[in-house]
């Protein structure tokens, strides 16, 4: 909680963090996979997907795969702040 902390004082408005420790590799999949959802603006929209939407939507398609399916390597990351 500090480090989390540390950012919003600093200014930052959401804060992604995890909340154990986690695989590197399913943590860059996952990452890469958010990422590309939050800055990709959706098919006929003008305006992308709100990070919570992006965090939930990269975690369902890690669930529905059959390599990182586990809680383990999904349900550690959770958005702090303004969410929306």
């Amino acid at each position: 909680m500090g480090l989390t902390r540390a950012f919003m004082y600093a200014g930052a408005p959401t804060v992604g963090v995890s909340l154990w420790s986690v695989a590197d590799k399913s943590t860059a999949d996952l990452m890469s996979d958010f990422y590309k959802r939050l800055l990709a603006p959706p098919s006929g929209a003008s305006t992308s997907v709100s990070a919570s939407a992006a965090m939930r939507d990269a975690q369902l398609a890690m669930i529905a795969g059959k390599k990182y399916s586990a809680p383990f390597y999904w349900a550690p990351f959770v958005l702090v702040g303004d969410w929306r």
